[in-house]
């Protein structure tokens, strides 16, 4: 190939807990950003741990009624300051298994725990971690960010010449519309430097202009 663009996103970690695959899509979610409309006034579960889940959880605050934190059986790695604004806001931590999701898809009723409770709520999200696919990138000799991402510059062009890359494995927000911009830019920097525009410092130069042959009209 003359051009390459990535786009192999990001890997998830996902919650071990029975019947998760059996909600995930339906009433359970990992962006609170594309799917946090749908908890508004709903009880809401957040399975995570590092101190980055207090924020996720207090987001999910927009819309929900009430939100709950299931460490699913680690200890909360929040700081003393994460856990007064936990506090603060009412957001319970429980540092318990959670081992079965309840009910049927499309209608979670609540969130089984090892210990013997039932936490109710009729949404989960989750913000465990997740690693951008970057092996190819690597392969091929792309730089990486200090977080793993593929470096890229304002045309997604990467470090080496002729590859690009967009979606969540570049850094910036992971949304699907952001994702779809940064491809749309990707894939029209690539096709113009075929055509020999600058875009492509070693482009071929530029094919014949098809459209000048038409009389107007045509």
């Amino acid at each position: 190939a003359r051009r390459i663009v990535l786009a192999t996103g990001v890997e998830d970690s996902f919650p071990d807990v029975d019947g998760f695959f059996e909600h995930y899509g339906a009433s359970v979610f990992h962006c609170p950003t594309c799917d946090g409309y749908e908890a508004r006034d709903r009880r809401v579960v957040a399975f995570g741990w590092s101190e980055h889940v207090a924020g996720f959880a207090l987001g999910l605050l927009d819309w929900a009624a009430q939100v709950t934190v299931i460490t699913d059986g680690s200890h909360f790695e929040g700081d003393a300051a994460c856990e007064a604004a936990l506090a603060r806001n009412r957001i319970p931590v429980l540092e318990d298994d959670a081992v079965e999701l309840l009910g049927e898809r499309g209608s979670l009723e609540g969130v089984r725990l090892r210990g013997g409770d039932t936490v109710p709520c009729e949404l989960a999200f989750f913000s465990i971690a997740h690693r951008p696919r970057t092996e190819l990138a690597t392969f091929l000799g792309c730089a990486l960010t200090g977080e793993g991402c593929i470096v890229v510059d304002e045309d997604q062009q990467t470090t080496v010449p002729g590859v690009y890359a967009a979606g969540d494995v570049v850094p910036g927000l992971q949304i699907v519309q952001v994702a779809a911009a940064e491809g749309a830019v990707a894939g029209v920097r690539c096709a113009l430097s075929l055509r020999g525009q600058p875009a492509g410092p070693d482009a071929p130069e530029p094919g014949p202009d098809t459209h000048a042959e038409l009389e107007p009209g045509e």
